[in-house]
């Protein structure tokens, strides 16, 4: 039997740069990293979970806890769910659905409820991944230069997920390291059928107001139109992210994923409309002394958009106004990259329209991700009974508030992508 045939690194990079408009998964290349000069380069393919654990020791994780069903139509947002701090052997251990734990409040949770998710970690801020770091490498995609220190870590139970959204920024090469995690995926023609928001505001993501773990067709009618792709990576495969591309992911098991976000000439305008966002959002927060409605306004790790001084926000719209008119005024004719121009297969820039070869794709282990009517999804995520709430469970619930309500609605209204485009064109 003849061994699996892949694509050169050149012809990778391209591709990732600016050849490929719809997410493809690179099958098994990880196990095929014969490029990097790094020889320990997703070692930890071959890691079990003891060696997991040994690696990461007793370093406390710190979690985000969400219900395993939720009874809302509202997405699970960062901002209302629990936050507790584990050991890998901890959160291991509450993937099998038998512990409990205290969170940050003090209320006591138990994995039977509840998911738990180490997400979205910068792993360059964290000193307990130092062993895992020499393990990462994006050589394989013509990134000599990206490593660890350009890469964030996913480490979480079933159910865990991310809410669906769009990122701003770049495009995106995701690494499933150890069990499996399921990717729906939207084009971004299909964003009305999503129903955008920027509440809660996070710099470069746009979020669904659909909940995808309890679909309500009723409230977001026009979600029928849309035409999901759906894939589930296997350890070893590597998931490539078209900019503005619309996503929800979802842990089938326990899983560990690895991902790196890769700059595009165009995010330089992508930058100047976040920041005309960011000074509707932080002049809302000036509007009100109310920490509930700023905690709901922002994401946590924005809050500090709400101690920004008038000044400070129009300095931020101010400095990418003028990044962006020097990224009009250099002419770039090909989009970054960490190899040089001689060493790039085509010189693709990234508004170009390219014509790819699916049928020799497929034959380099490059697969294709079919597109699904709503339908053919919705039988794919079939409600799971099994898991019933506890009878004397006490849901959290918060009161109407008119005043957070109207500012929530001027908010959305000017934070709108329609509205800050043409904002950008003036």
């Amino acid at each position: 039997m003849s061994s699996p045939k892949f694509l050169p690194v050149e012809t990778l990079n391209s591709l990732v740069l600016g050849g490929l408009k719809e997410p493809v998964v690179f099958k098994q290349y990880l196990r095929n990293d014969k490029s990097s000069k790094n020889l320990e380069s997703w070692q930890m393919l071959s890691w079990n979970i003891d060696k997991w654990a040994d690696v990461l020791q007793d370093n406390k994780l710190k979690v985000r806890l969400g219900h395993r069903k939720s009874e809302s139509s509202e997405p699970q947002w960062e901002g209302t769910c629990y936050s507790s701090h584990m050991t890998f052997n901890e959160l291991f251990t509450w993937s099998k659905g038998k512990s409990k734990c205290h969170t940050s409040c003090g209320k006591e949770l138990s994995s039977e409820y509840y998911w738990a998710y180490y997400d979205y970690v910068y792993m360059k801020d964290e000193i307990n991944l130092d062993v895992l770091k020499q393990k990462v490498s994006w050589d394989i995609f013509g990134f000599p230069k990206r490593g660890a220190n350009d890469s964030s870590i996913w480490i979480g139970t079933t159910n865990a997920h991310t809410p669906c959204h769009k990122d701003t920024y770049g495009c995106n090469l995701v690494a499933q390291v150890y069990g499996n995690k399921q990717w729906t995926l939207f084009p971004p023609d299909q964003t009305q059928c999503l129903y955008p928001t920027r509440i809660p505001y996070e710099e470069s993501s746009i979020y669904s107001k659909i909940d995808f773990t309890n679909l309500d067709i009723t409230r977001f009618p026009k979600m029928i139109n849309s035409t999901p792709l759906v894939v589930t990576l296997q350890p070893g495969d590597v998931l490539f992210v078209p900019k503005h591309w619309w996503h929800f992911v979802e842990n089938l098991n326990f899983s560990i994923s690895i991902n790196t976000w890769i700059e595009l000439p165009s995010d330089t305008e992508d930058q100047l409309k976040e920041a005309l966002v960011v000074h509707q959002v932080g002049s809302a927060c000036q509007a009100t002394d109310s920490t509930e409605i700023i905690s709901s306004i922002l994401n946590p790790n924005m809050l500090h958009i709400a101690t920004m001084t008038a000044s400070e926000i129009f300095d931020c719209v101010q400095d990418r106004i003028e990044q962006y008119r020097k990224s009009q005024d250099s002419h770039r004719t090909k989009p970054y990259s960490d190899l040089s121009s001689k060493e790039l297969v085509s010189n693709i820039h990234e508004h170009e329209t390219s014509i790819v070869d699916w049928v020799q794709l497929s034959s380099c282990n490059v697969e294709r991700i079919k597109q699904l009517t709503f339908s053919e999804y919705l039988s794919l995520r079939k409600p799971d009974n099994s898991l019933i709430k506890a009878a004397n469970e006490n849901l959290s619930k918060i009161g109407v508030d008119t005043c957070a309500i109207n500012l929530k609605l001027l908010l959305s209204s000017l934070t709108d992508p329609r509205v800050v485009d043409v904002l950008t064109e003036v």
